[in-house]
């Protein structure tokens, strides 16, 4: 029983055992996992970005088809153009004449109306007339007969009724007399009559005027009011009968014009686009946008992912082979990522808002913008290569031809070219007509090979491109804010700092005048070896000025800035002095941080030193204990090591521009031995590990270290034969 209690024991351990190495595997590799996850939702939301149309064909009326010869992927119809089809619904909209209904019935009220209110009007009429007592003697001369005006009444509106009343539409008021419309007696006939076959009231109160006798004036108004007074149009627009005509109408109107059989050949390569392919090709593209779901869009999307997957792996190959320092800051890369992202999206919104037809105002979108900001923060070859996924990924979704892309490389290179010291406002200037004058030629060669002529050249175009080109001058004023944002430093911060009279240079001039000049001549020594190893030059020479900043703080304890031949460590314990040494790194870390230095400037003064020891300091410390085992780590400096080459090149040109001061006219030899000894040691200290030195550019370090340390010494050759 025990035996078998102790196995579901060792299944629970081994559970946990698992989920601890798991946890231990996630936090181990918190920042793969997490780069992972933020390059796999840029692959998704690009993807999403991406179009859902498979037509990705770039055409223009009356211009060369410039892709290859294109055949039917499968029977569509043509759709006639929007203008003829517009223009063939309104004719049929005017082919069907208006509907009218006749009323049969409004006769046999209006009889009956009239007859009522004649009875009652002849009765109150006579009535008057006869207690009237000052016509008692021509009463019965004034009396009316009703039967007369009866027949009379009769009589005018049967021949009204006859030919009918007319009510027109409001939209049928300007039509002519001679105009036809459809009368219906029922609801299966109708027949064509004139609109001015037609009585309207106006034209029957004039009929009945003229029919009525004007011998008794009174009498006769009395007859012409009664008749006006009942009657009422019998012939009214029917409008319901009216419009479905008309949309029968519509239906027979079709919005096609032929069929293109599937694998039918549509155009060939180099052959002009005539209206009619014109028509052809945007009847393919809407069937296209028509079809998004019923064309494999699902299988598009996976294309999508796997094509964007690819492409951003290899760029990201790139950068962890090129640029190990980008690919492994998570700051960096998000920028990277983000800025390609948020460009793509951009080109999106502008494609979607831009009508097919008019494509030209595309050229407006400023491709330079990236691979100058990618230029600015991580040098020219992720520049080229930023610029280059930006253009391949940007083709899934602009709808233009392969001359446009091929435009937008050559511009992204002349941009980073031009961009390479663009350090003051001129030059920024300078710069982006370059890149106008780069877009300006392009486009003219290409329109050149493509027309063979420059009579149609239109100049719309070029309006988009100087747009363009004021889109890109906008990227410089926007890099101190990527700068503040990512925590980067660009080549313009870097030239402001490298200016002497910088505030914290001048402080350390008038604090520690000796280590200013050390760091002065540390800065022109890093920056001539960086030249000749392909690093930075630049941010090599503003790390190396600002490298000791923390000697202000205990200037008198470094003997560079010792004026006299007293010297306060004579006073201190060796454990003493080297705390003192190697506190003006955690001091320079903290005045370089509160004084607002990039944190590229501020690992030059952690790594200046790496985790090298105090060498002067520990071994007098073990000479005057001899039988007390020294604890090497109270000697050693806290690092890091330096991870790069720039950072390298400022902790070999400190020890050698310190370590120099003490030669005292020293030969080639003494140079050569010192440059090789002082790089040895670092090597044998393990300081380079970290970086991306390789044995050739340790080879051309010495060689220039050597060459500059033997000409501030004026040190010359000895030729053999001569004292």
């Amino acid at each position: 029983m025990r035996h078998n209690c102790r196995v579901p024991i060792r299944h629970d351990v081994n559970i946990i055992e698992q989920l601890n190495n798991l946890a231990n595997t996630v936090i181990n590799r918190h920042l793969d996992i997490i780069r992972y996850l933020l390059v796999g939702a840029v692959i998704v939301l690009l993807t999403w970005i991406y179009p859902r149309n498979n037509f990705k064909f770039d055409y223009e009326k009356d211009k060369p088809w410039l892709h290859e010869t294109l055949y039917a992927p499968f029977s569509f119809s043509i759709k006639k153009p929007a203008e003829q089809f517009l223009s063939e619904q309104e004719e049929a909209k005017k082919s069907v004449l208006p509907y009218y209904d006749f009323d049969p019935e409004v006769i046999v009220t209006v009889q009956e109306d009239f007859k009522a209110k004649l009875g009652s009007a002849v009765q109150e009429y006579n009535r008057v007339i006869a207690d009237d007592t000052s016509l008692v003697d021509v009463v019965d001369s004034l009396l009316i007969d009703e039967t007369s005006y009866l027949l009379k009444g009769q009589e005018i509106l049967d021949h009204i009724y006859e030919v009918g009343i007319l009510e027109r539409d409001e939209a049928h008021q300007t039509l002519e007399a001679e105009e036809l419309i459809n009368i219906l007696t029922d609801k299966s006939f109708a027949s064509l009559k004139t609109i001015g076959g037609f009585y309207s009231l106006p034209s029957a109160y004039q009929y009945i005027v003229d029919e009525v006798s004007q011998e008794d004036e009174i009498r006769n108004a009395f007859l012409v009011g009664l008749v006006e007074n009942v009657i009422r149009p019998n012939i009214k627009y029917n409008e319901s009968i009216t419009e479905k005509f008309r949309q029968e109408a519509l239906k027979a109107i079709l919005p096609t014009k032929g069929v293109i059989q599937e694998a039918e050949k549509i155009i060939d390569q180099g052959t002009k686009v005539t209206e009619e392919k014109f028509q052809i090709l945007n009847s393919l593209r809407d069937e296209y946008q028509k079809g998004e779901e019923t064309f494999a869009s699902w299988y598009k999307t996976i294309g999508y992912l796997l094509m964007t997957s690819l492409i951003l792996l290899i760029f990201l190959t790139y950068i962890r082979s090129s640029q190990p320092r980008v690919y492994s800051s998570l700051r960096r890369m998000t920028f990277i990522l983000v800025v390609i992202l948020i460009f793509q999206y951009m080109i999106s919104l502008l494609v979607g808002s831009t009508a097919a037809a008019d494509r030209t105002i595309l050229y407006v979108v400023p491709f330079c913008m990236v691979p100058i900001i990618f230029r600015t923060f991580f040098g020219v070859r992720m520049a080229l290569y930023g610029h280059m996924i930006n253009v391949m990924i940007a083709t899934f979704i602009l709808p233009l031809g392969s001359d446009y892309f091929i435009l937008q490389l050559l511009v992204g290179f002349v941009a980073i070219l031009a961009n390479r010291k663009a350090f003051y406002w001129s030059q920024f200037f300078r710069a982006t007509l370059y890149v106008f004058i780069a877009y300006c030629l392009g486009y003219l060669a290409i329109f050149l090979i493509r027309e063979g002529s420059p009579t149609e050249l239109k100049f719309l175009p070029f309006g988009w491109l100087t747009v363009n080109a004021f889109l890109v001058l906008l990227t410089f004023p926007l890099i101190p804010f990527f700068e503040k944002l990512f925590g980067f430093v660009s080549h313009i911060t870097l030239v402001e700092l490298s200016d002497l009279n910088n505030p914290l240079l001048k402080e350390l001039s008038v604090k520690a005048p000796g280590t200013f000049w050390h760091s002065i001549q540390v800065a022109n020594l890093a920056e001539a070896a960086a030249y000749e190893v392909g690093a930075d030059t630049l941010i090599t020479k503003v790390g190396a000025l600002y490298h000791d900043v923390g000697k202000m703080n205990n200037p008198m304890y470094f003997i560079e800035n010792q004026k006299s031949q007293i010297n306060l460590h004579d006073g201190l314990g060796y454990t003493e002095s080297a705390k003192i040494i190697i506190g003006h790194v955690i001091d320079g870390i903290e005045t370089a941080k509160n004084q607002g230095l990039p944190n590229d400037i501020v690992d030059f003064v952690r790594t200046h030193h790496g985790t090298t020891l105090t060498d002067y300091f520990y071994r007098k410390e073990v000479a005057a204990n001899p039988d007390k085992e020294i604890d090497p780590k109270l000697f050693q400096y806290p690092g890091p090591i330096p991870y790069s080459k720039e950072t390298a090149l400022v902790m070999i040109a400190d020890s050698l521009e310190a370590a120099s001061r003490s030669l005292t006219n020293p030969t080639q030899d003494d140079i050569d031995n010192l440059v090789d000894g002082i790089i040895q040691h670092k090597i044998k200290q393990h300081q380079f590990e970290n970086c991306d030195l390789s044995f050739k550019d340790l080879k051309l370090i010495r060689k220039k270290f050597k060459h500059l340390l033997k000409s501030n010494f004026h040190v010359r050759v000895k030729y053999p034969g001569l004292n």
